[in-house]
């Protein structure tokens, strides 16, 4: 067997692979052989199959099959053994592999295109990345407090409807003499006083009491003819149809009073007995919501970094090779548009780019796999998929779900890359020129839903 190896411009590369008879005779004779005891030929008894009656049926099927076997074992060992950086995989060339003669031809040559890593030293970025302090002032701290107030909270039904009351009575369609229509609607409908826009119509619910009987505009009380209608049982096309005037009897009030602060409402936010003083409260609701949002800061300030370094770091790549291996690599995924995906090149190329500056990273700092590294992210993973869909699970059945994430190559693959990558991206920061900044909590959440750093 030779190997034929020939650089290229642009960062591609030709491998050539050349079998005569002796690279793969032998082996396809033991898989003859051993197909004579696997498969059925009328006439003859099981695994009593002449060898030359094999030859004659599968000869060519056998013979193409194990060529390629050899071919792209030695294709792989060649490229790890002469250690040569390659992008994507390699793929069969399209002006150079000719039609083959199964029957005829003992001699081959395989051709391969290759797209070759850039060579380049790598460069650590010297601006300055900010590292955002989060601040928990009290004005945030009493919102968020009244918050968790309200939504632990209990209901109560008073006698006069207030300012966020839910209001439930009888609408009763009524003419426009104020007589009961004949035929017409009788409902109990729900008011929320909090989304009354209406100002005559908010004027005489305010302050009504279980029992009143109100003449109302029942239209108005919603924002539409569609919500209007859902409420009062028609079509939204039917709405209005309807009588400007309806009686509405108040039934019921509803109103939610948020949480006294005391020993029950501390154990419902953060656990039987965890805190035990109203000042104890604060400053562990302060330093959840400051560590919530911390991590999110220290998350942004790594990719800072790794945009950082995309930038400091400007190479070249196989671009046509790369789109025909992205087309190549995706063309039987039917959730993928393959036209998508090659038309997205510079996007997809920002990835490649960053794959290939990862490696350096993490070659430059020698990180690696600690134990249980492994295990532990796939269990985050796990927990994090669980909980997005609403669910909870044992501690013994998330490790048997990160168990089979692991067995997955392609998942557990890109989970090895986020811990190296991450490990990589910690020892940059430490040698890194990194500014810290103090934001408000309230600051830094506006800057994360406008996916940009504040001025």
């Amino acid at each position: 067997m030779e190997i034929g190896f020939v650089s290229k411009e642009n960062l591609n590369a030709e491998i050539s692979i050349s079998l005569v008879p002796a690279d793969y005779s032998e082996v396809v004779d033991k898989a003859l052989k051993a197909l004579k005891h696997k498969v059925n030929v009328p006439g003859f008894r099981p695994g009593m199959v002449p060898v030359g009656m094999i030859k004659k049926l599968y000869g060519k099927a056998v013979l193409s099959d194990e060529i390629g076997k050899i071919t792209i074992d030695a294709l792989f060992k060649y490229l790890d053994e002469q250690k040569i950086n390659y992008l994507g995989q390699p793929l069969p060339s399209l002006s150079k592999n000719e039609a083959i003669d199964w029957d005829n031809q003992k001699d081959f040559v395989f051709y391969y295109d290759l797209g070759l890593s850039p060579l380049f030293e790598l460069v650590i970025p010297s601006d300055a990345f900010t590292s955002y302090q989060i601040d928990v002032k009290d004005d945030v701290l009493e919102k968020e407090i009244n918050k968790l107030r309200e939504r632990n909270g209990r209901n109560i039904n008073p006698d006069t409807v207030e300012e966020k009351d839910f209001v439930m009575g009888t609408a009763t369609e009524l003419t426009a003499d104020g007589e009961v229509k004949e035929n017409g609607i009788s409902k109990t409908i729900y008011v929320f006083t909090e989304k009354l826009d209406d100002a005559d119509a908010k004027s005489k619910i305010m302050g009504a009491k279980v029992g009143d009987e109100l003449q109302l505009n029942i239209k108005k009380l919603y924002k539409d003819s569609t919500t209007a209608g859902i409420y009062l049982g028609v079509k939204a096309e039917e709405v209005d149809g309807l009588s400007d005037l309806f009686n509405f009897q108040v039934t019921t009030i509803n109103r939610m009073v948020p949480a006294e602060i005391d020993q029950e409402f501390f154990d419902k936010v953060f656990g039987e007995g965890q805190v035990s003083t109203e000042e104890e409260f604060k400053e562990k609701l302060r330093g959840f919501l400051k560590n919530d949002l911390q991590s999110e800061s220290n998350a942004m300030l790594l990719s800072s970094i790794r945009k950082g370094i995309l930038d400091a770091n400007q190479f070249e790549l196989p671009d046509e090779f790369l789109k025909r291996w992205l087309k190549v690599k995706n063309e039987d995924n039917k959730k993928v548009n393959v036209d998508d995906i090659i038309q997205d090149y510079e996007n997809n190329k920002q990835y490649i780019r960053w794959e290939i500056l990862r490696n350096k990273v993490v070659a430059k700092y020698e990180v690696d796999l600690e134990e249980g590294e492994l295990m532990d992210a796939a269990r985050v993973d796990v927990m994090n998929r669980v909980t997005r869909m609403g669910y909870q699970l044992p501690p013994e059945r998330i490790d048997e779900f990160a168990k089979t994430l692991l067995s997955n190559q392609e998942e557990a693959d890109k989970l090895i890359n986020g811990i190296l990558e991450t490990k990589a991206l910690r020892k940059i920061k430490e040698e890194a020129n990194i500014v810290e900044s103090t934001i408000g909590y309230e600051e830094y959440l506006s800057m994360l839903e406008k996916n940009a750093e504040p001025v």
